[in-house]
């Protein structure tokens, strides 16, 4: 007895020192997030003052190519107006002094600086350049002191011939003003050359790269729209560089090989090759890439941020978290070893006593501890077959379902059940692959949180897509013992922890023709892997899966290529070949509904009424099972009859797995047959006429499962129906979107009070407007500018990125795409701004 008390208080103190532990990594966890999203909103902060640069520089040039003096300027400037010339200068000295613009020049669309000017006799030039504050400066001494200084060359070859390739740029892409679309003026950069700007450039010490800089040109065009040139601002290297607070933040452009690295040499350059490859570092805890917000017509601007894991634990979070596991390690180890001290010393108090007592407790324990072994034995294996029987019979249910040709959801939906009344501590999903085979949507998860349901409905296929998505992708089985410690599970969990799930365990549903077509999941709130039993239940659940949804997809397919034999009979006069056809499919049909029907009779056919009859047994003698089993005439059959039925049960179950490997074969002629008259579907173009109705109908029908889950309304109101002509595809991606956005915005609101309502109405200019209203939320009027930004969200969980993609898939689609609110709880308007036809008639841009 004693040394179990010592082996309980070692026990104890193992157990504190894991508590101990676990609870360091907690708090480590905790001071991670809160660490990165500090180190996020510093490398924001970065962020914004190099986009301020971009933006004053983008709206300074954008102002001066709209004004009318300029876009009637003469090749020498000889007719710019003195107001016109003053509002340049104007604009030149608030961008010198806003972000160190040193140089501004207006050129001329005809620029070739390798050319004599024949009027002038020299080098072609811009038309006008405003340069005042750099002219006659360096680095050691400024003209205004009143010391000779030593003559330094301007160089404006450099600049002069980047402009060159930025106007034949322009050319090509903006050649008149119909190109652009109001105030979007396009704007494009390039490498770095050597400007004339000489105020950072000392003699004494001669470095190029001091008057390095970046030129960053937007076009301007004639009265009569034609490109007549471009506006152009130099900014030097170092100027972008002291925008760098520290040398952890570096900007990159890919494209045109542009680093603008901080002044001092640090961190970054122990990442070079991840800066170079404008990817974060995976060594650093915090490593990030943030697109600038910077008009630029070939490839992006990037700031690539980078702090060294030694900010993290100097945090006072984490030192506090690392100096409570040391004192909790200290007061482990002196409550254990007080423990055992006074354990010790009581065993030395009753020791003579003690062995006698032992003596005669070890020989009662062992005959008890034989019997209750027994016992134990013998329930286990009598639970072990009733639940069994009960998954036989659930499983029979399920076949049933599916040879009566029940709807998918309630096959499946059976499915789950059964497992879940199998083993009360897990709780399953089965996911199907949608039409694009690119994401997963739930077919069955009726024990699911609503927050774990939001978060795995169309998830996407990846290696890093939680364990469903990683299993569709493998296309293996995906293990995840402990979702806290799993990569796959990173971005998810919050959402998962407070579901109080802690392990997943999914495989893919594999068709007969090797494809993935779902995959079904297990979760429990322990972290722990799966039994030998549990592996056994999901290898069972997924086969069944997979007959239930080949089925499913057999009869859709049977179903149109109906329509489409009855139609081509009609049109070419042989109806005879649709009626062979559909006579194929309807005698491999009869075949599976023979053979589910066998299944179903040999379940039902199980002898469950003597094992009923035994379970009242147990249940009778449960006090006194061992001594019923041992003396007892009926208690004596006990265990040989449960033989035979396990015997039994195992043939029925050899039998039953037969039929369903038929019913797969099956289902894979049918298959066969529908696969040889898909070869004469044709896909249709891009750019199609539809009708506007129809499309927003194909959208509520994909979003209808989802909003009826939800509870849900919708409310139509098409004030007009038009046809348009537009890309189909992406209109109906759109309006998903925005449905789905709608339906999330009323997560608060009651259920039964949650309404979206649809309206279409015409609008000046042959354009229609789409309406979206739902009575979520609401949306606070300083989001308004945010709310179509990447990454912008105001969510818990969300990603910022549906609305942003699809801002930018109306503008593909020559549209526009707003939003209006009355405040926070007053639900959102999104408009969605179409024209009724096609710009151009040509297809939609890529």
């Amino acid at each position: 007895m004693f040394r179990m008390s010592y082996v309980l208080i070692i026990l104890l103190g193992a157990l504190m020192t894991y508590g101990v532990r676990y609870q360091r990594s907690l708090a480590l966890d905790q001071a991670r997030i809160n660490y990165q999203l500090d180190s996020y909103d510093e490398s924001l902060q970065s962020a914004d003052e190099v986009n301020h640069i971009f933006h004053a520089m983008y709206q300074g040039l954008r102002t001066i190519a709209r004004l009318p003096g300029v876009r009637t300027i003469d090749r020498y400037a000889l007719d710019l107006s003195a107001d016109s010339r003053t509002t340049i200068q104007e604009i030149y000295n608030n961008l010198y002094e806003d972000v160190a613009v040193s140089e501004l020049y207006i050129v001329p669309v005809d620029l070739d600086p390798d050319q004599i000017d024949p009027n002038t006799g020299e080098a072609q030039e811009p038309i006008t350049t405003f340069d005042e504050f750099i002219v006659g400066k360096h680095a050691d001494l400024a003209p205004s002191s009143g010391v000779e200084t030593e003559e330094i060359e301007e160089i404006e070859i450099y600049e002069y011939r980047l402009m060159k390739r930025q106007l034949a740029w322009f050319g090509e892409r903006y050649p008149d003003e119909s190109y652009i679309g109001g105030l979007e003026f396009p704007a494009i950069s390039g490498p770095t050359v050597i400007t004339c700007d000489n105020t950072r450039y000392a003699p004494s010490n001669p470095i190029e790269r001091d008057r390095s800089g970046l030129v960053y040109s937007v076009p301007f065009y004639a009265a009569d729209g034609s490109l007549k040139g471009c506006i152009s601002a130099v900014v030097l290297i170092p100027v972008m560089r002291e925008v760098l607070p520290s040398d952890e933040f570096v900007i990159r452009h890919a494209e045109h090989g542009v680093l603008f690295e901080p002044s001092a040499a640090g961190r970054w350059l122990e990442s070079r090759e991840f800066v170079d490859a404008v990817e974060p570092d995976p060594s650093l805890i915090y490593s990030d890439v943030i697109p600038l917000e910077a008009v630029e017509g070939v490839g992006e601007w990037k700031l690539w941020a980078g702090f060294d894991n030694a900010r993290f634990w100097n945090r006072l979070d984490v030192r506090a978290a690392l100096r409570s596991e040391t004192v909790g390690y200290l007061m482990s180890a002196v409550i254990t070893a007080s423990m055992l001290a006074i354990a010790w010393m009581a065993t030395r108090h009753n020791r003579t006593m003690r062995s006698f007592v032992q003596q005669l407790e070890q020989r009662v324990s062992d005959r008890t501890i034989e019997l209750e072994q027994q016992t134990l034995r013998l329930r286990a294996q009598i639970s072990e077959r009733l639940r069994s029987e009960m998954l036989i019979s659930d499983q029979n249910g399920v076949l049933e379902r599916l040879a009566t040709n029940q709807p998918i959801e309630a096959v499946l939906l059976a499915l789950v059940k059964s497992i879940e009344r199998y083993q009360s501590q897990l709780l399953c999903s089965i996911m199907l692959v949608d039409d694009d085979g690119t994401r997963l949507v739930i077919g069955a998860a009726p024990s699911l949180s609503p927050a774990h349901r939001d978060l795995i409905d169309g998830i996407e296929i990846g290696p890093m897509a939680c364990a469903c998505g990683a299993a569709a992708h493998t296309a293996q089985r995906v293990i995840v013992k402990n979702i806290a410690t799993d990569e796959r599970w990173e971005r998810h969990r919050d959402v998962i922890s407070e579901s109080g799930i802690h392990a997943c365990w999914s495989q893919p549903i594999v068709t007969s023709s090797g494809t993935v077509c779902g995959t079904v999941a297990l979760y429990l709130r322990e972290p722990r892997g799966p039994h030998e039993n549990e592996l056994r239940l999901i290898d069972d659940a997924t086969r069944l899966a997979a007959v239930a949804i080949e089925r499913t997809r057999s009869e859709r397919e049977r179903e149109e290529l109906h329509r489409a034999l009855v139609g081509a009979s009609r049109q070419a006069g042989k109806a005879e070949v649709a009626t062979g056809v559909l006579h194929n499919v309807g005698n491999s049909l009869n075949s599976v509904n023979i053979a589910a029907d066998e299944a179903a009779r040999q379940i039902r056919s199980l002898p469950l009424g003597d094992l009923a009859e035994v379970s009242r047994l147990v249940d009778r003698h449960q006090s006194d099972l061992a001594g019923f089993v041992a003396t007892d005439e009926k208690g004596r059959h006990l265990p040989a009859f449960l033989r035979e039925f396990s015997a039994h049960l195992s043939r029925e179950q050899a039998r039953i797995l037969q039929e369903l490997e038929s019913l797969e074969k099956y289902l894979d002629h049918i298959k066969q047959v529908v696969s040889m008259q898909q070869k004469h579907a044709r896909t249709s173009e891009v750019v199609e006429s539809v009708r506007l109705i129809d499309v927003i109908e194909q959208a509520l029908g994909i979003s209808a499962g989802s909003l009826e889950r939800h509870s849900v309304s919708v409310v139509r109101e098409y004030l007009v129906e038009p046809a348009i002509r537009t890309d189909y595809h992406q209109l109906t991606q759109v309006l998903v979107n925005l449905i789905n956005n709608a339906k999330q915005a009323m997560a608060d609101v009651p259920a039964h009070d949650r309404r979206i309502t649809i309206r279409v109405a015409s609008q000046a200019d042959d354009q229609v407007r789409v309406e979206v209203i739902d009575n979520g939320c609401g949306i606070q009027s300083d989001h308004f500018t945010r709310i179509f930004e990447h990454g912008f969200t105001t969510r818990k969980g969300g990603h910022g990125f549906g609305l942003h993609a699809s801002s930018l898939s109306v503008r593909q689609l020559h549209g526009s795409l707003s939003v209006t609110s009355d405040g926070v709880g007053t639900g959102a308007t999104f408009a969605l701004h179409l024209p009724l036809h096609w710009p151009h008639d040509q297809e939609v841009p890529s």
